[in-house]
């Protein structure tokens, strides 16, 4: 885990190929701990992405809508 201080991507990837037994990484409570925040920020992130392009979604909606009948804004 504290390999990615002083370690590059690649150098990282190198090591675990060579590392046997993985088991003792992805078990270990600090690599789960940090699996769970990345996956709750990716979530958010998500979420956050999904509202956007549900509000542009409407917005399109909304300007055809009003588009398709050019007299709707004068009732």
């Amino acid at each position: 885990m504290l390999a990615g201080m002083r370690l590059d991507d690649d150098q990282i990837q190198k090591l675990r190929e060579r590392i046997q037994s993985m088991d003792i990484i992805t078990e270990s409570s600090y690599y789960r701990v940090a699996v769970k925040e990345g996956l709750q920020q990716g979530r958010q992130q998500g979420l956050q992405e999904g509202r956007q392009q549900g509000r542009v979604e409407e917005a399109r909606r909304m300007i055809l809508r009003l588009g398709a009948d050019p007299f709707r804004c004068a009732r």
